[in-house]
């Protein structure tokens, strides 16, 4: 289960880090209409959280349905208490911000007038 876990950080953290960096003219272009940095990053981490709650809520949809009819069907359901089911999810929480974070910084450091004035 550790590695399914790992490997699904590793998917999730190159997945957004890419989205961030792609975005890089949109930064650009916003910061040119007047936004500061300090604006850009809060909308960078309202998208992660947004993304992290659908997702939470969707999963645990799936796995509570997945549960319930192997619990049905007679067989033993896997156990897992709410302070782990809490740690998961605080820990994919802290990850979907750093890996927006960081990536969303660097696309900051860049002259906004440099990369809105280049061509693609």
């Amino acid at each position: 289960m550790g590695l399914v876990l790992a490997f699904t950080a590793i998917a999730v953290d190159n997945t957004l880090a890419m989205s961030v960096s792609e975005r890089v003219r949109e930064f650009a272009l916003l910061r040119l209409a007047g936004a500061t940095r300090r604006q850009v990053l809060r909308v960078l981490r309202a998208e992660a959280l947004s993304v992290l709650f659908l997702a939470t809520a969707l999963g645990s949809g799936i796995a509570l349905t997945v549960l319930t009819s192997f619990s049905i069907g007679g067989r033993a359901a896997p156990a897992v208490t709410p302070l782990v089911y809490v740690t998961v999810v605080a820990g994919a929480g802290l990850l979907a911000l750093v890996a927006t974070a960081l990536p969303g910084r660097v696309a900051l450091r860049v002259r906004a007038v440099t990369v809105a004035t280049a061509k693609e």
